[in-house]
């Protein structure tokens, strides 16, 4: 960030020149800050952007706009956890910009208030949310509806919530109770109808009127401060977006205001050929029409995330907010000048009734007939002010509803303090901050609190929503002040660890129920012999109990994010096997660790994806997004089976977000090969190279060789062949890559083919798609560099080929051979990726090897190795592997299916004979010493390359 600019760089192409993007303001809150003893982030230097700093430059302009008379409206776009809540809402005392906002307009209030000026100011509050197409009133009193509610257009309001209830406000006390009440509620949907608050957006509305009674003029303005929901799986539904239609409802708000600001902004170019912006496609659009196009004053606020992983994300919101730019909107003051309207209407009635009395002289008519006109005309001007009075009385009626809610609140709050000094206690712990400490369970004494579901027979004294929650699903005992809690029917897990006994409960514990019931047990007791200690306990948050959750399961990592999301793939995973049980889905899930030499980007660590175990046999792996996309549909589904709708049930199994076809390509293994020969241009013959699942399992084995050759593909080895590399330089070589097939596949793959990328401007290469457990793929390829460099020559000398070995599972009715290069979905990865060329030391094997750690450690022990060595030469790599491998050459009985490499692969060398003359000599002793040379020479080399490709081989185990 620099000043209004904003530079990205491509992490996978370090030399490419950044891409600027101007806006009106461009914040860093990344880093540079230092926090106060009160919480709040304090900048450290001019770089970071804290949150007063945001609202000065966005929440003002918004302000005095308001003031003006006009309509404004601020909405937050970007990816889920860039920041958008935080923006918004925030947290104390770190308030993002709607607290700020609504604390700012009361202080003007109370700065513009003045008796003698005979102006009445009023605001009014409204929240709703918008989840799957479907909007819900946070205001609503009765938490049990969940009625959505309708959106209408009108000639004269435009967009309206039929039903929406809106509340009468009279200080910034009162609009921080009404959203603490909306958390609550918002917290108790989420809850019950399994939803992510990261999918739902979120509108808060407030209308300022400004009522000159001396002048008769009203003016008014609404303030609509909007928190979108998470942008990225609008783009990132892979396959998925393709085989469920029912996913578009999810991500159909999102996508639709796309679609209109790219048609505003087409209009605003000068464009006709894009049509009328499709507002009423999504309801977050028709209400947003305003904010977007027509009668409003407009601030846009992306947020993006630092990491390089969000590269694409953070260019497409970066686009999306550029976009924007373009877009003008044409404002105007809402104001009605009541006293001058009163007296346009006395005018025109004046006028009318002598146009009447003129053509009642000629017509005739009556002089009681022209009384009863000017009665009529005198009761509508009475029933205006009528009206006008109407509005009066409606307005303090509200006011005093507001005053009793709040003398409610206000005692309910004071009893609930009380309780919570005296009562052990169950507070929810929420991944959104604005919604933790909202919903809270007591704990009786000499009582046994019983937990479960709606459904239970029992009345259990804790309902939990959810599809793990069984109708008896726990109980807490509470007797001589000693509380356990025990496990009946459901899963519960005390600070991470699943329990299957009576387990004592202590200050602070975390319980864990299912993904939407995580809780913090306090007891008063505790807590106070714990302050005449001097104890101090740590904040516990919903991060510190996700991250215990995966502390204790069978994934470990030395990497703090990666716990993170261990522990949240494990939470989410558990609750998809729920709904699968409960739905009766042959399907189960489970959370696998993939090193980062399987995903092809060794300069990544690993990362987490999902193993999905079919009733069929089958096992697929899912990357995040794509599992959380099926999650969602999950839910809506598991929803409506929940609510006994008769339609739960998908109309196809492919729409079906549980069903996974065996027809799905699926990864086998991968396997790396050596350049280094090429270097030399010397043709080494076969290469027998083990292929490895992402658990690092030995899985078959690939039959390779790489062939120097001419550009037509002539193999002419010996004339091709070097000293040494440098004499390449200048130059233009090719080779062949030939696949010849694969040996010892797993039975319960039908069919292989295998695939790789050399150069990432010639693109991806398939072989054939073959049957059987050793297919024979007859595959080659010519490989052309031309004008070979310096660099060129390290990288062949370095660097490996990652070939990866995709197949489909045995239970298939299809018999017809497709072509490799078809296919196109990746199950190891919800995006799109190009493996490219790696190099040789493959630092995090190299480093397991060299601390004599065995190669049939699972694969989470990658993200356990540090970066001390990471000085070593390939030497001293060498060196150090000889002393925990005896590396030579095995047969094929040294190794095992059922684990991981046991030794090396079985080369046979070819020496060609190379004769090259020098000097002319006439001597045939000396050409004899001077051939034995070479062959020594050439000997050396390809017993170096050998050396290197099992050492190759070892790293990838």
């Amino acid at each position: 960030m620099s000043e209004n600019s904003t530079f990205v760089c491509n992490p996978s192409k370090r030399l490419d020149t950044s891409r600027q993007f101007t806006y009106d303001y461009s914040y860093w809150s990344h880093d540079g800050y230092t926090c106060a003893k009160d919480g709040y982030m304090k900048p450290t230097g001019d770089t970071y952007a804290d949150q007063k700093r945001v609202f000065e430059d966005l929440g003002t302009d918004l302000i005095k706009s308001a003031w003006s008379g006009y309509n404004c409206t601020l909405f937050a776009y970007g990816q889920t956890g860039s920041g958008k809540t935080y923006s918004m809402m925030g947290y104390e005392p770190n308030q993002g910009v709607i607290p700020r906002l609504c604390e700012s307009l009361y202080q003007d209030i109370d700065k513009k208030t003045n008796p003698n000026e005979g102006i009445m100011y009023r605001v009014s509050f409204s929240m709703l949310e918008i989840y799957n197409e479907k909007v819900y009133d946070l205001m609503n009193v009765d938490s049990n509806t969940q009625d959505s509610l309708a959106v209408k257009m009108t000639p004269k309001q435009g967009p309206l919530v039929d039903g929406l209830q809106s509340f009468s406000v009279s200080s910034y006390k009162d609009i921080t109770y009404y959203i603490d009440e909306c958390n609550k509620r918002r917290t108790m949907a989420v809850t019950r109808m399994n939803e992510t608050s990261s999918r739902a957006h979120t509108i808060v509305t407030l209308t300022l009127v400004q009522n000159n009674i001396r002048e008769r003029k009203l003016k008014t303005s609404k303030i609509n401060l909007v928190d979108l929901a998470g942008s990225e799986r609008a783009s990132q539904t892979g396959a998925t977006g393709v085989r469920f239609e029912e996913s578009k409802n999810i991500n159909k708000s999102l996508m639709t205001l796309g679609i209109v600001i790219k048609n505003l902004c087409a209009t605003a170019c000068g464009r006709t050929d894009q049509g009328p912006a499709p507002y009423r496609d999504s309801k977050l659009t028709m209400l947003l029409k305003d904010a977007i196009g027509g009668n409003c004053t407009t601030i846009m606020l992306a947020t993006i995330s630092p990491s390089d992983e969000d590269y694409e994300q953070t260019i497409s919101t970066l686009r999306y907010a550029d976009r924007v730019k373009s877009i003008r909107n044409t404002v105007v003051v809402n104001i009605t000048d009541t006293e001058q309207l009163i007296k346009e209407l006395q005018t025109e009635k004046d006028a009318l009734l002598m146009q009447l009395v003129r053509r009642n002289s000629q017509m005739g008519n009556s002089e009681q007939e022209i009384l009863l006109l000017k009665q009529k005309q005198l009761a509508e001007i009475d029933k205006m002010k009528n009206e006008m009075m109407d509005m009066e009385k409606e307005w303090n009626r509200k006011l005093q509803q507001t005053k009793h809610l709040m003398e409610e609140h206000m005692a309910k709050e004071k009893k609930l303090e009380q309780q919570k000094r005296k009562i052990p206690h169950l507070i929810n712990l929420n991944e959104d901050p604005a919604l933790s400490g909202k919903i809270c369970h007591f704990i009786k004494a000499g009582l046994v609190t019983t937990i479960g579901n709606t459904n239970s027979s029992n009345s259990p004294e804790i309902i939990l929503h959810g599809p793990s929650i069984g109708e008896e699903h726990a109980a807490i005992t509470n007797y001589s002040r000693c509380l356990k809690i025990v496990p009946l029917q459901g899963q519960v897990k005390v600070n991470g660890l699943s329990i299957t006994e009576p387990t004592p409960l202590r200050h602070l514990d975390r319980l864990f129920f299912s993904v939407n019931n995580l809780f913090v047990y306090h007891n008063p007791a505790e807590e106070l012999v714990a302050k005449k200690r001097g104890d101090k306990h740590p904040v516990v948050t919903f991060d510190m109990a996700q991250n215990e959750i995966g502390k204790h399961s069978k994934l470990h990592t030395g990497l703090e994010w990666l716990k993170e999301e261990i522990g949240e793939m494990l939470v989410h995973t558990h609750e998809a096997n729920s709904m699968a049980t409960a739905l009766k889905r042959g399907i189960r899930f489970e959370p696998v660790m993939v090193p980062s030499l399987v995903l092809g980007d060794k300069q990544k660590p690993s990362q987490i994806f999902v193993k999905a175990a079919t009733s069929e046999g089958g096992e697929f792996l899912w990357g995040r997004d794509q599992f959380f996309d099926r999650l969602d549909l999950m839910m809506s589904i598991f929803q409506k089976y929940v609510n006994g709708e008769d339609d739960w049930e998908p109309k196809t199994q492919k729409q079906d977000p549980f069903w996974e076809p065996m027809e799905t390509p699926t990864l086998i293994g991968v396997t790396y090969i050596t350049l280094e020969s090429i270097a030399y241009m010397l043709d080494i013959g076969e290469q027998k190279i083990g292929i490895y699942d992402y658990q690092a399992k030995y899985v078959g084995h690939l039959i390779v060789c790489l062939i120097p050759c001419t550009m037509d593909g002539t193999e002419e080895s010996e004339d091709l062949a070097v000293d040494s590399p440098s004499e390449l330089i200048g130059k233009s070589i090719s080779f062949k890559i030939k696949i010849t097939g694969a040996t010892s596949i797993p039975q319960r793959y039908r069919s292989s083919w295998c695939h790789y990328c050399f150069n990432e401007d010639q693109g991806r290469v398939y072989s054939d798609e073959v049957l059987g457990i050793a297919p024979k793929y007859n595959f080659e390829h010519i490989h052309t560099i031309n004008n070979v460099t310096p660099k060129t020559i390290e990288c062949l000398q370095e660097d490996s080929v990652m070939i990866e070995v995709y197949g489909r599972q045995r239970k298939s009715t299809s018999t017809d051979h497709r072509r490799g290069s078809t296919v196109d979905a990746y199950t190891i990865s919800d995006r799109r990726r190009t493996s490219t060329v790696f190099t040789a030391d493959q630092r995090a094997m190299s480093k397991l090897l060299t601390k004599g750690i065995s190669p049939s450690s699972k694969c989470d022990t990658l993200v356990e190795v540090d970066d001390e060595n990471d000085a070593d030469d390939d030497d001293s790599r060498i060196s150090k592997s000889r002393q925990t491998y005896n590396i030579g050459e095995k047969t094929d009985s040294d190794y095992d299916s059922t684990s991981s490499l046991k030794s090396e692969n079985n080369t046979s060398v070819q020496i060609p004979d190379i004769v090259k003359d020098s000097t002319p000599s006439s001597s045939s002793d000396q050409l004899s010493d001077q051939m034995k040379q070479l062959r020594t020479g050439i000997s050396s080399v390809m017993d170096t390359i050998m050396k290197r490709q099992k050492i190759a081989d070892l790293e990838l185990c």
